[in-house]
């Protein structure tokens, strides 16, 4: 209990179901949710169509590339809060390059992204784009009108 206690004053998560606060914060309401589609020449693509895996396969991984663009992945924050104190500069510069993402790695995702499109839409589309739009919570429960492009990618 008392390395509980220790590891929770800590804020390292050992055992996640003794950290209450991972599950006791209150949620702020949201009237909508962020949705990534993939837009075609003619319209949506239908990832419905695909399997379960296949669909989190393909959309998964664009919402953590966007939020990689947009923020960065949090890693070199965490590592000088967890080891600043106590691990010289170039310890700190050799952890930040072996655990965070690099450009480079960002830049070859939308052709990854792509690729393993196309190995599951069988469909011969020249380009597609990753959008992301809005879904509203209320009644009638539609699409926001305006899209935001994230990337396109050439298949052809």
């Amino acid at each position: 209990m008392a390395a509980q206690l220790f590891f929770m004053a800590k804020g390292i998560e050992n055992i996640p179901f003794f950290l209450y606060h991972m599950y006791g914060q209150v949620h702020p309401r949201k009237d909508s949710t962020a949705v990534y589609l993939v837009k075609t020449k003619e319209g949506y693509f239908n990832h419905k169509k695909l399997s379960s895996r296949e669909q989190e396969m393909l959309l998964n991984p664009v919402i953590y590339y966007a939020n990689l663009k947009k923020d960065g992945d949090g890693t070199v924050e965490t590592v000088e809060n967890r080891f600043g104190s106590v691990a010289g500069a170039q310890t700190m510069a050799y952890l930040q390059k072996q655990l965070g993402n690099d450009s480079l790695s960002l830049t070859r995702f939308p052709g990854w992204w792509g690729n393993y499109f196309r190995l599951v839409s069988k469909d011969a589309f020249d380009s597609v784009s990753v959008v992301r739009s809005y879904v509203y919570s209320k009644a009638p429960y539609h699409k926001a009108a305006a899209d935001s492009l994230s990337f396109t990618v050439k298949l052809r």
